[in-house]
């Protein structure tokens, strides 16, 4: 008995380091000090994260290291909030389903790439978007029972997520039922109601043009927005400005959505879509369960070679964005004055050099 207790009690005992002192251990994680990049998951994105809702959209932040903070540990009490100016949207470069950009009720597994819905038809959005150019991803239908339903497409963020893609007017989209094509809530033959069924893969094509207005925009920065703290990582959280949205929409000839049964197109859908930034977006209603493809594996069914450009895949934006998105911080960066003197490090130096 008097051994067990010996050991019971031995096991309680503070370990000590090799000097013979106590080794004081904290609840701090051993990646705490990493970047935020480097302690979030495979895919990209925090387990707990804030979702887009009631008119605010969020967007995974990080320190930027062209614009240092002057004060970065944050240990140490702050007399005002973090300066957003100091953090950049942390850009994943591979494309995948977003995790914040969604119903709530949709279930989204760990790889990013399959979906499943639950009761009432809601959206979830893909990571990157297109502005200009020719792309294509596609959905494959792993489970259709009863009278659930699936909707694929395109759709600028400002669509609703707790209503399927083609509901309004930023959004288009075809639905695995006749296979009916919609936008701004109305639908239209496409197929000559032949619909989608389990095992079949639609295909999913945009073509817009390189003059539109938006063509040639970059990203927004962010760094005017707000910084905010949720479970350990920060976020930009910015209002969403859907009036002015709406009142900005403009046809652009030339452009086009195409959609695809397993691998053969089936035309154009629509023709002289609205100019704006175009996401992948997916709608399902009841237990409908999908995967996407946007170009990381080779496709099931590629598609049709046409005269012109062949659609390049969502894969590819990855990289492309990444530029787009440093190229915005780096023009905020070099326009960043208050009476003239530029708040950044780099820009005092050149200014002492003059």
């Amino acid at each position: 008995m008097s051994g067990n207790a010996n050991l019971k009690k031995g096991t309680n005992r503070k370990r000590k380091n090799k000097d013979g002192k106590d080794d004081m251990r904290t609840k701090r994680s051993k990646n705490s000090d990493l970047p935020p990049s480097d302690r979030l998951p495979k895919h990209g994105f925090p387990n707990d994260h804030p979702y887009n809702k009631d008119g605010y959209r969020y967007c995974l932040a990080e320190p930027d290291p062209h614009i240092p903070d002057n004060d970065p540990d944050e240990e140490l009490a702050r007399p005002v909030a973090i300066p957003p100016k100091v953090y950049r949207k942390l850009e994943h470069p591979i494309p995948l389903l977003s995790s914040h950009d969604r119903a709530q009720q949709l279930v989204i597994d760990d790889d990013r790439l399959m979906v499943t819905g639950d009761k009432g038809y809601c959206t979830v959005r893909g990571t990157h978007s297109v502005r200009k150019g020719k792309w294509f991803f596609e959905v494959l239908i792993k489970e259709l029972p009863g009278d659930s339903a699936v909707r694929v497409g395109w759709s600028q963020k400002y669509a609703s997520i707790q209503n399927p893609v083609g509901c309004d007017v930023f959004g288009y989209s075809i639905r695995s039922k006749k296979g009916t094509v919609f936008h701004k809530a109305k639908g239209k033959s496409y197929t000559n109601k032949v619909g989608f069924q389990k095992g079949d893969v639609i295909g999913c094509e945009i073509k817009l043009s390189q003059h539109a207005p938006s063509a040639y925009k970059l990203p927004d920065t962010l760094k005017e927005a707000t910084l905010i703290k949720f479970k350990n990582f920060y976020y930009f959280e910015s209002r969403d400005q859907m009036k002015n949205a709406k009142e900005n929409l403009k046809e652009v000839k030339k452009s086009s959505v195409t959609f695809y049964r397993n691998g053969k197109s089936l035309g154009p859908a629509f023709e002289n879509i609205f100019d704006g930034e175009y996401f992948p977006a997916i709608s399902l209603y009841k237990e409908a369960k999908v995967t996407v493809n946007f170009g990381g594996t080779p496709w099931k069914y590629a598609p049709e070679a046409t005269k012109d450009k062949s659609p390049e895949p969502i894969e590819k934006r990855g990289f492309s964005s990444q530029i787009e998105q440093a190229m915005a911080d780096l023009l905020f960066a070099v326009d960043l004055k208050i009476n003239g003197i530029l708040k950044t490090d780099l820009g005092k130096k050149l200014e002492s050099n003059y």
